[in-house]
């Protein structure tokens, strides 16, 4: 007669609270990521601005470049809009993963 070994699997964690845990680890990495795309072509149109400034002054003034317009989208609530669309991903995304 064969014995038959078997092994009990123990998780101290319910299947819930580990999906839980792994969702709000994705979302706070989709907060992280919206801020790492917003925040240097906020800093970079604040230099733009600047020397925007400085050579309307010259005879020669520049066009102005396409970091300022991102700028300015991001100052009038764009960053609000991108952090909708990226928390409708993340949930798009979260919902295919976990099906």
């Amino acid at each position: 007669m064969q014995k038959s070994h078997e092994f009990i699997y123990y998780c101290p964690f319910s299947h819930e609270s580990l999906r839980s845990s792994f969702l709000i680890v994705l979302g706070l990495l989709t907060a992280i990521l919206v801020v790492m795309a917003i925040l240097p072509s906020q800093l970079l149109g604040q230099m733009e601005i600047s020397f925007q400034e400085v050579a309307s002054t010259g005879k020669n003034p520049r066009s102005v470049p396409s970091f300022v317009d991102w700028m300015v989208f991001c100052e009038m609530g764009g960053r609000w809009l991108l952090g909708i669309v990226a928390a409708w991903l993340s949930i798009q995304f979260q919902r295919w993963l976990l099906r």
